[in-house]
């Protein structure tokens, strides 16, 4: 058995690629012998036991870009007429950077403390067991919030079909149902064939939309008389609500990097997983783009979210089908990353964490049902749902897409560590650029969070103000 303390050189990912059998475990004087550092790894011997490390690259890059590309990508046209037609390429492009960037680092880390199996258990390594903790119920009520918002746009969707002559409600039990027993698999390769579906329907959704808006008679659009016109930047109607509101949509756009930490833990070859987020970035780059700027070219101020309200009715319908799918499965992916972090903490001692038993497989469909429960309470329950799911996503999106990167790295080269070799935040002049985007993105996020409280809570008194929200568990959607 090979053992690494924090105080000796970490293993390489050689050593863990040429041993996947053995057991590490990290220990600490205050808790000896505490954490399995490959937890899913196969023990000889236990033939009841589930491989989990079945995730390739290719695998995981789709299984990453169908929680990234669900029905926020017909939003972007959105963004794009806040920021303007360059601006909304620049975010687009830039917080793209970030994310590869943040992902990158957060590799780095998991083959230095390989027992880590998710961002909150990353917070414990660099925080200590209360940043652990925080770290984890951000991340439980973030993926408890996808899932609500999944519940809301599914019933939207389904409200379309047939005109709301049924009750939202009804619609919004069917889409819970149907997420909850589509989550059967505790594993992350488990939803491949889900995410070629979700990814197919969700481009077919958004090529509709775009050609249906590019082609139509632009007079649909035209409200007294004002034509439609685009710009480069913003020039009226800029406020520093909307602009904020527009970059941190951006960013909860790249929200899947809070998965990061829950993948690597079942790639075959972890420092793949490199690549994975590189072909989920230029996939979403390349449909983000396309989709926010195109629309808001044709549609210019009068762009809607989600786009597919700017077609006709029967475009609509057409688009929604499509949608529909992608809203249940990228929900599922979402939702299953809280959920994960949850079965983890409960049975990362215990051999039902691996387990094929009914008893196993029981525990994880008895969490998935407590995620999508809340889910469905929270999305029928809170009249500004789409409001308190910003402040949620400025709390945590923010800080796990940009923040924790920064300070992933800090910690890295942090040379008072005494596991940190060649430690130094300004030892040489690539470490001096590492230690100056690594602060950059900090300073970002404590930019972002504050931000998009403020935009946040001014939605919600206009919205109150304005009459927008129903009482709870109303049937209109």
């Amino acid at each position: 058995m090979a053992t690494t303390a924090y105080n000796e050189k970490p293993l390489s990912e050689k050593d863990l690629e040429n041993a996947p059998g053995q057991t590490t475990f990290i220990t600490r004087e205050d808790e000896p012998r505490a954490a399995v550092a490959d937890a899913f790894a196969l023990r000889e011997g236990d033939e009841d036991q589930e491989d989990f490390k079945t995730l390739g690259w290719f695998k995981a890059g789709l299984v990453l870009t169908c929680e990234a590309i669900a029905l926020g990508t017909l939003s972007f046209p959105q963004n794009f007429y806040r920021l303007g037609m360059a601006g909304g390429i620049i975010a687009n492009c830039g917080f793209i950077v970030i994310a590869y960037v943040t992902t990158h680092w957060m590799v780095d880390f998991k083959l230095r403390y390989p027992h880590v199996l998710n961002v909150a258990e990353a917070g414990e390594v660099i925080f200590g067991k209360w940043g652990g903790r925080v770290l984890g119920v951000g991340m439980v009520a973030k993926s408890i919030g996808l899932a609500s918002s999944h519940v809301l746009a599914g019933k939207i969707a389904l409200s379309v079909f047939d005109d709301g002559k049924t009750c939202s409600i009804v619609f919004a039990v069917v889409v819970a149902v149907i997420s909850a027993a589509l989550s059967y698999s505790r594993k992350w390769s488990g939803l491949t064939w889900l995410s070629v579906l979700s990814l197919s329907c969700i481009f077919t959704a958004s090529m509709i939309t775009v050609i249906a808006v590019a082609l139509q008679d632009n007079t649909r659009l035209i409200k007294k008389g004002v034509p439609i016109h685009w710009e480069a930047f913003p020039k009226e109607n800029v406020t520093f609500y909307s602009v904020s509101g527009a970059i941190l949509n951006t960013v909860f756009a790249y929200g899947q990097v809070m998965a990061v930490f829950s993948f690597l833990p079942e790639m075959k070859r972890p420092n793949d997983f490199k690549k994975s987020m590189l072909l989920s970035q230029a996939i979403s780059l390349v449909i983000y783009t396309i989709v926010g700027a195109v629309c808001y070219r044709y549609a210019g101020q009068y762009v809607t979210s989600p786009a597919l309200s700017m077609t006709t009715r029967k475009v609509e319908i057409v688009a929604y089908a499509f949608a529909f799918v992608t809203i249940i499965v990228s929900g599922i992916v979402a939702a299953n990353v809280g959920a994960k972090y949850l079965y983890t903490s409960l049975f990362r001692h215990s051999p039902l964490l691996t387990s094929k038993s009914w008893k196993a497989q029981g525990a994880w469909l008895a969490i998935i049902a407590v995620v999508w429960s809340v889910g469905f309470v929270l999305a029928e329950l809170i009249p500004f749902f789409s409001q308190l799911l910003t402040i949620i996503s400025s709390l945590t999106s923010s800080w796990f897409v940009v923040g924790l990167g920064g300070i992933v790295y800090l910690h890295m080269v942090n040379p008072k560590l005494p596991e940190v070799v060649d430690g130094g935040y300004f030892k040489r002049p690539s470490r001096t650029f590492g230690t100056c985007v690594a602060l950059s993105f900090v300073l970002i996020s404590c930019f972002l969070t504050p931000a998009g409280l403020a935009s946040s809570i001014k939605g919600i008194k206009d919205g109150y103000s304005g009459g927008k929200y129903d009482h709870p568990f109303s049937c209109k959607a």
